[in-house]
């Protein structure tokens, strides 16, 4: 479940999405319900998502995702009954229109998970992703 959070987060297109904050709020069903509108609810910068995001727009963009194996990944695991933490690392690809290419990003992507009870599913309580 954390892989395929951190994948969604990761995953836009600027020719539907305003933002890179888009694809963290189609993440919705993985998201514990009060995360989920504590980010809904994050205002838009006045000026803009920023000069990548309008470069990227320029070039039709979009991004595309790969994990990351990594022996240490279970280092980064840290359960309890109705808490967990996972490591996940994810390659981000950024293309666009006429075989345009931006460099690749890679991103540490820590994802908080919570349950009401052990019969639950996992939601995102909080994630963090560092490039």
């Amino acid at each position: 479940m954390a892989q395929a959070f951190a994948r969604a987060v990761h995953t836009w297109d600027t020719t539907v999405d305003d933002s890179q904050q888009r694809a963290v709020l189609r993440a919705a069903p993985l998201l514990e319900p009060a995360y989920y509108a504590l980010l809904r609810d994050v205002p838009t910068p006045e000026k803009g998502p920023g000069l990548t995001w309008r470069e990227w727009t320029t070039h039709k963009a979009y991004s595309t995702t790969a994990l990351i194996e990594d022996e240490h990944a279970a280092e980064g695991v840290q359960d309890a009954l109705l808490e967990a933490t996972r490591w996940v690392g994810v390659k981000v690809d950024i293309q666009g229109e006429g075989g345009w290419k931006a460099e690749s990003e890679f991103h540490s992507v820590y994802v908080f998970l919570v349950r009401s009870s052990p019969d639950l599913p996992w939601q995102v309580k909080e994630y963090e992703s560092y490039q």
